[in-house]
């Protein structure tokens, strides 16, 4: 027993020794900047630097440092509906389920270069949000992601204050909360300086700043300039107001309560007749609408139930035809002649979409097509009397770049010939050289292009 006396009060002391070091260590890392060295072979120094010694700031929690603004962090919150005193929507559980499905197909067929967002870490001692930040105009918003990467040695051995300037044209900084020990100018002002001597202060304030936007305008950027010693980057903030979807009821989701067919004619009575029947026998109850701009002495009614027959001069069928659509997510738009609504595209197609075979990117499709609603109104009908009766590749060219084209492989839409027609109806089916002169140079003063060339596609089996 005496022998091991020595050995357990050694033991005692070494375990007080070691709790008593381990307290002063967690005393030292909660108030002091904590570093970690990284020699200068570990960083290449950009164009006319020279890296010595960096020092890098880790993550710890010093939240409780902050003294936040309650003001604007009012600003940051969006208004509950329970607060507003608008007129608010009342639907049931069922048809609350059917919106949802139809904004879920809106948001995949939407396209919107702004959305998502591109943080940008590292190329430079700042980190930053470099895409996707997005304010709704004369609103605020939350400015996550600015952080400086790293810090010089010299400096921080130097007791040189550090210093970080953001700058924007159409709003003012705000500061969320303030943290301790760090010196602020120009809160509330285009121009916000934030300066202290402690690297892990510094980062921390950075976590609270917001923007908001004081210039109007419903859809602009502001292109922010931070500045950190040498360095420059350019944020840019999205001004934008909301864009609201336009959703529709797809009642019980058949054909007949989601697409419109829009037929248009001239003449060609007889044609017109089989194009309505082949729907009718097809798909039962999907409502049809006509354009049509035969002449007086002879034009023929073919109002029904489902089929809604407008006269109206050629120059006005595309403005017509939008201004008559029926609210269906979906619309056919073609011309009287035809039997179905694809277009087989061998071979000019860019390539196969997956999981769906068969169907193929295009920039156009012959004949016929079926369109989201939405997207062919936004692209819209030229009503030029150039285009009056013939404007189905000019659809195409403005549409290019704003709507998403797919044409199917294992159906071909053809024109069916003959038939009874008026005498003068080749005068308007084959327009004169002169004709297709002004239209092609309509067409290249329109889009601001000096030439276009379309090939269309022909099946080699048949000529569509």
């Amino acid at each position: 027993m005496d022998a091991t006396f020595p050995n357990r009060k050694s033991l005692f002391l070494n375990l007080v020794l070691f709790a008593a070091g381990s307290f002063c260590g967690y005393l030292l890392n909660s108030h002091l900047d904590t570093v970690y060295i990284r020699e200068q072979n570990s960083y290449h120094a950009a164009g006319a630097f020279e890296v010595s010694s960096l020092m890098r700031p880790l993550g710890k929690t010093q939240s409780h440092l902050v003294k936040y603004d309650p003001t604007i962090c009012n600003k940051l919150k969006q208004i509950p509906c329970s607060e507003c005193k608008a007129a608010k929507l009342s639907i049931s559980a069922a048809d609350q389920k059917r919106r949802e499905a139809s904004l879920k197909r809106y948001e995949r067929r939407r396209i919107n270069i702004f959305h998502g967002r591109n943080q940008v870490n590292g190329s430079s001692p700042i980190s930053y949000p470099a895409h996707g930040v997005s304010v709704i105009p004369m609103r605020s918003v939350w400015l996550k992601g600015l952080q400086v990467e790293w810090f010089s040695l010299y400096n921080i051995r130097s007791n040189i204050k550090l210093k970080f300037q953001i700058n924007a044209t159409r709003g003012v900084f705000n500061l969320i909360g303030h943290v301790h020990d760090v010196d602020v100018t120009g809160n509330g002002s285009k121009t916000i300086t934030i300066s202290t001597y402690s690297p892990s202060l510094l980062n921390l304030q950075l976590k609270y700043i917001a923007y908001e936007n004081t210039f109007f305008d419903a859809n602009i950027v502001d292109r922010v300039i931070i500045q950190f010693m040498e360095f420059t980057a350019t944020m840019p903030i999205h001004i934008q107001h909301v864009q609201l979807p336009w959703l529709f009821e797809d009642g019980t989701g058949q054909v007949k309560d989601r697409v419109t067919v829009v037929l248009k004619t001239f003449l060609r009575y007889s044609r017109l007749k089989n194009a309505i029947e082949s729907v009718n026998r097809l798909y039962p109850g999907t409502r049809i609408v006509v354009a049509d701009d035969t002449p007086d002495h002879l034009f023929t009614s073919f109002q029904s139930s489902n089929v809604d027959h407008y006269r109206m001069p050629a120059y006005k069928v595309g403005v017509g035809i939008q201004d008559r659509l029926s609210p269906t997510t979906y619309l056919a738009l073609g011309n009287k002649t035809h039997r179905c609504i694809v277009q087989k595209p061998d071979p000019g197609y860019y390539s196969e979409i997956r999981g769906f075979p068969g169907i193929y990117t295009n920039d156009a499709v012959l004949n016929i097509f079926l369109a989201s609603t939405n997207e062919a109104k936004a692209v819209g009908f030229d009503p030029h009397p150039l285009l009056a009766r013939i404007g189905h590749n000019e659809f195409f060219l403005s549409a290019l770049g704003r709507l998403r084209v797919a044409a199917c492989s294992f159906c071909a839409v053809r024109h069916v010939r003959g038939g009874p027609v008026p005498g003068n109806y080749s005068k308007y089916r084959k327009p004169e050289k002169r004709f297709k002169a002004k239209r092609n140079n309509y067409n290249l003063y329109m889009h601001n292009i000096d030439c276009v060339k379309t090939q269309w596609v022909v099946n080699k089996a048949r000529k569509q």
